[in-house]
């Protein structure tokens, strides 16, 4: 068996993808000084690449590799874009092509005068420069909601966005106006009620994920497996990016079915396509862990993930975000679904890092696959 030596840092995923083909590798995670030095390391690495290979996918290490960078100085990628934007609005971008070939300094030509003749300059000093943030920051640094902004902050400064010129303008504040404003005993009241609130939350995040736990650990895997390989069905695979118009595909062949299920990660997403199919004349019951309706006449249920009766047939099931199987908490609401939905034609939609591990599964479940579709928007 070959090994090849790399020790270098890589992306997260990669020692995953490397033993989902069935090989080895050895791995070692670093921190501190050690981390530093393997970053700008990578940096020189992927710059090389994309000089030598000049692709857009080599540019995205690279941009990748910066933002790692950028966290270990000690600041978020969204803050990296705020300095970006500040010297795109005070220097300008590079779209013009524009090539500096050479200066005439003032200090050069008055050297040659006489003593008497210059003028003493004397440097004012400059007002410090005012440090502008966006919504974005204000939100993740500092912890306010968009109501606490709309109640305490005034009109926000419009700029350019420089990375997207074509976006919505990006909308700005001094920073020292915001903690100015944090120190009011008005806004401490309502930060603290906010606090407060979202520790509220958290707990019952908590709670529902620990329930979501306690039901999955109900499930065999190796029974679930066996009942796969017994089952006649035939998988449709459709992968892209968000909006890409994978689930709009496989919607189309639901409506189609005397019998279906939709299943999703979120009550929302089931809501939308409950809505969708009752508009389109196709008659569509609801059921998520909060309520159900039920739509006399109805052989389609829309549902999130965790709602599926393993024992019902149908003619299509679609199931929804499928790349969330590798969710620690969820995933295995996935595994059961794909692994013991009983019908005959599944709809996976998912993105595109997925693809491979789901035809690795589908392989070793002996499960039939008919069709790999990469769609694309139907509008």
């Amino acid at each position: 068996m070959k090994t090849i030596t790399y020790n270098k840092l890589v992306r997260d995923n990669i020692p995953d993808i490397i033993r989902e083909n069935g090989d080895t590798c050895k791995t070692k995670t670093v921190t501190g000084e050690e981390l530093r030095t393997a970053l700008r390391e990578k940096l020189c690495e992927e710059v090389a690449e994309f000089l030598a290979d000049e692709s857009l996918e080599e540019l995205a290490d690279i941009l990748e590799v910066i933002h790692a960078l950028s966290v270990d100085l000690g600041a978020s990628p969204d803050r990296l874009d705020e300095i970006c934007a500040e010297k795109y609005i005070e220097r300008g971008g590079f779209e013009k092509g524009i090539m500096l070939l050479s200066t005439t300094e003032k200090e050069q030509k008055e050297a040659a005068m006489p003593a008497r003749q210059r003028k003493k300059k004397t440097a004012e000093p400059k007002p410090p420069k005012e440090k502008l943030i966006t919504r974005s920051t204000i939100m993740s640094d500092y912890g306010w909601t968009a109501t606490l902004i709309k109640k305490y902050l005034p009109p926000p400064q419009l700029k350019t966005n420089p990375n997207y010129h074509t976006a919505a303008p990006m909308q700005l504040w001094p920073e020292s106006l915001v903690l100015e404003t944090m120190m009011t005993p008005e806004f401490q009241t309502d930060f603290l009620k906010l606090q407060d609130s979202r520790n509220v939350q958290k707990q019952r995040e908590e709670e529902k994920k620990q329930r979501v736990r306690d039901v999955l650990m109900q499930y065999d895997l190796n029974a679930l497996i066996l009942k796969a390989r017994t089952l006649d069905r035939h998988f449709v695979l459709h992968y892209g990016p968000t909006n890409s118009g994978k689930t709009y595909q496989s919607i189309e062949a639901l409506k189609k079915a005397r019998s279906g299920v939709y299943l999703g990660p979120l009550r929302l997403l089931a809501l939308e396509v409950f809505d969708t199919l009752n508009d389109a004349g196709v008659a569509c019951s609801l059921l998520t862990g909060e309520e159900s309706i039920e739509v006399p006449s109805a052989g389609i249920t829309a549902s999130t993930i965790e709602m599926l009766n393993t024992n019902r047939k149908y003619d299509v099931a679609v199931i929804d975000e499928a790349q969330l199987i590798a969710d620690r908490d969820r995933g295995g609401a996935w595994t059961k679904a794909i692994l013991a939905v009983n019908a005959k034609e599944v709809h996976l939609c998912f993105a595109p890092e997925a693809l491979d591990f789901y035809k690795l599964l589908l392989h070793d479940c002996e499960l039939s696959l008919i069709h790999i579709s990469e769609p694309t928007r139907p509008y």
